[in-house]
């Protein structure tokens, strides 16, 4: 506990994070600082003070074994067990009602989808929970489990009868009243599968059975089926000493009667009958389900919450009267923290607080303004910046959207993008963040490549000029002088592999690793400009006063024997690697290419199709049509995945250090009800 007493003095343990994250570029480039929180409290207290910090779902619950290690662990709060109990319980009924009610599917549902139903209620003290539950779980268990028992002996019925079907359709007696067969005291007249005719015809004869053998043919295979008629007591002797596979029973239901006809009618008017009696089942279970949907669902939500709170304890240190809790806090939340701690135990608990440093283990919670919290979406995807490093969502995230609207590059094929993405928004996306945030990252790059189809002229490749005759605004032509663009992806390139490469020094410094700056970072950004002089005046001609050259030969130098100090004999792979990063950027150009190419070879097709002949009309509008659909979902998928390649790969390679864990405020969950007077 001794190391969280400067914070109870209102001392700032590590004056150098305040310092950093006050900065203007660290407020959107870093997570919200967390700070480890001790509280140590009158045992009375626990309940409230739970009750409170989960109504206002500011802090995540830790093991307090984790910060402290000499301690007594708790147990949970009175009641968890048979409140863990009641929570399977109802979880278990509304399964089986909610998979007898129909629920909307579709492409509409994903558009304009119904919202989910939400029940208004107040919070239920523990009494009332355990009071409802007792009376009342019960009861509604039996009926919904009586009912889900009925209906299932129901279906498991109609199998074992479609099974019965399946056998006699492949019997060859359509000449035989089914009343007649079966075993009986002194007689047998059953119908058998032949594995082979001739054995079967000696061993038949040799017990004196009589018999009707007929054959099916099945595709290339000839089954053999026989009616036998013998004895009782020959029978058994023929069936016990049959070789196996010799003979297979036909196993007729002994209630069966009629021709094979008839008693198939039979047999498929008893499944009508039955699934007459499931939808009647299935309608008493729905009603069921309707009148105590609200109570079951409102209990439910009471129930799964209580029991949190009940858990909690476990994860704590106790003594005969105090409790001691740990928790992560955020620096927006810990001013209400402490209130809420100090309100409710009335000034009698201790708290101690420690900023969590650099790398540690804490939770992360990404800190970004409005506008690029779709593109939270993008760094997730990934995985979450270690705590107190690097979080790339505001640069990431429109430099995807560019690249990909730049690789697609067709403004009908773009339009298609938007409009989902908007329709994503706009339908499943009121109700759920991670498609909200989807629908708004395809919304971006659709518009993207919708500004880079109007300047490349691309509606559909070239669809207007060739098929129409109408000239559109061109601004830039890819094919006619792809360099510009390639010149362009390069910059582009080089631009992203060095703000890498910027933000990794940030890193490096903030941390002290000095040694580690100079050669990795420092070296690179000595011997591109050097390396740079030296390629135009050597390759490309180009001129340079003497003291640029001087310059240039020494940076070279510098930045090579930098880079071979960090890496010893892997410094010509770290070289040619950076090299091979930055001609990855030439993937803007092929796919933008790709994309407009293959939309100009789909329509070169097509009219070639429509030149033979007008009657090739209707067909080569098809063909044009579905092209185009096809060449849109190919070209967007390779968009989607380049684009994410040039930001995880190339960009992130330089700097970005992962494997971080969200931060999950102890918070209400809330599934089916919302609480009167809140939102």
């Amino acid at each position: 506990m001794r190391a969280f007493l400067p914070a109870l003095k209102g001392e700032a343990s590590s004056p150098q994070w305040r310092v950093i994250y006050e900065t203007g570029v660290s407020f959107m480039l870093l997570p919200e600082r967390m700070y480890k929180v001790i509280v140590i409290m009158p045992k009375d207290y626990t309940g409230r003070f739970l009750f409170e910090i989960q109504k206002a779902g500011i802090a995540q619950v830790e093991d307090v074994h984790k910060f402290l290690k000499d301690i007594s662990p708790g147990a949970p709060l009175e009641y968890f067990k048979e409140i863990s109990s009641y929570e399977l319980t109802l979880s278990r009924i509304i399964d089986t009602f909610e998979k007898y009610v129909k629920r909307p599917s579709g492409i509409m549902e994903l558009i304009k989808p119904h919202p989910p139903k939400k029940f208004r209620t107040r919070r239920l003290s523990l009494n009332d929970i355990i009071k409802e539950c007792r009376e009342y779980v019960p009861k509604i268990l039996s009926k919904v489990e009586a009912l889900d028992q009925d209906i299932k002996g129901l279906v498991d019925e109609i199998e074992d009868i479609r099974n019965i079907i399946s056998v006699i359709e492949g019997v060859p007696f359509d000449d035989i009243d089914f009343k007649y067969l079966g075993i009986r005291e002194y007689s047998v007249s059953v119908i058998v599968r032949v594995g082979d005719v001739e054995s079967f015809k000696e061993h038949a004869s040799k017990y004196n059975a009589s018999y009707v053998i007929r054959s099916v043919e099945r595709g290339k295979e000839t089954i053999y089926y026989a009616l036998i008629i013998a004895e009782r007591e020959s029978w058994d002797i023929l069936l016990e000493e049959s070789p196996p596979g010799l003979i297979n029973v036909i196993h007729i239901p002994e209630d069966a009667e009629g021709f094979k006809s008839e008693y198939l009618e039979t047999l498929r008017a008893r499944i009508g009958d039955l699934r007459e009696k499931i939808n009647e089942k299935k309608d008493e279970i729905i009603k069921l389900y309707h009148e105590n949907e609200e109570k079951l669902k409102i209990l439910y939500d009471e129930v799964r919450n209580e029991k949190a709170r009940r858990m909690i304890p476990s994860r704590s240190g106790e003594s005969l009267y105090t409790r001691t809790l740990a928790f992560w806090v955020p620096e927006r939340s810990l001013d209400r923290f402490k209130e809420i701690v100090n309100s409710i135990t009335e000034g009698k608990a201790v708290i101690g607080i420690e900023e969590a440093e650099i790398g540690e283990d804490a939770p992360i919670l990404l800190k970004n303004p409005r506008w690029a919290k779709p593109f939270e979406f993008l760094t997730r995807l990934f995985s979450l910046p270690k705590y107190g490093k690097v979080d790339p969502t505001i640069i990431i995230g429109p430099i995807f959207a560019i690249y990909y609207g730049v690789m697609l590059g067709d403004f009908l094929y773009g339009f298609l993008v938007f409009l989902l993405g908007v329709l994503l928004m706009r339908g499943m996306g009121k109700y759920s963040r991670n498609i909200y945030d989807f629908g708004f990252l395809m919304a971006a790059s659709g518009f993207t490549s919708m500004a880079t189809g109007a300047i490349q002229g691309s509606y559909f490749g070239d669809t207007f000029q060739r098929f129409l005759g109408v000239g559109v605004p061109m601004i830039y032509d890819p094919f006619s002088d792809p360099m510009k663009l390639l010149i362009l992806s390069l910059y582009i390139g080089l631009f992203q592999l060095n703000l890498g490469m910027v933000l990794s020094s940030y890193q490096l410094l903030r941390e002290g690793r000095v040694k580690e700056f100079i050669c990795d970072r420092l070296s690179w950004f000595i011997l591109q400009p050097a390396g740079a002089v030296l390629i135009l005046n050597f390759l490309f001609g180009k001129e340079f006063s003497p003291i640029v050259m001087k310059l240039a030969y020494v940076g070279v130098l510098v930045g090579l024997l930098l880079i071979f100090m960090e890496h010893k004999g892997l410094g010509f792979f770290e070289i040619t690697g950076f090299i091979g990063e930055w001609l990855s950027y030439t993937r803007i150009l092929a796919l933008d290419l790709a994309t407009s190419g293959t939309a100009m070879t789909i329509n070169i097709i097509i009219g070639l199709l429509v030149s033979a002949t007008p009657f090739l009309i209707p067909v080569a509008v098809v063909m044009w049509l579905g092209g185009h659909l096809i060449n849109a979902v190919l070209q967007n998928l390779g968009s989607f995945v380049h684009s994410l390649r040039l930001q995880y790969v190339e960009f992130f390679g330089k700097f970005y250090e992962s494997g971080g864990m969200e931060f999950r405020p102890f918070s209400e969950i809330r599934q089916f009800t919302i609480i009167e007077g809140e939102e």
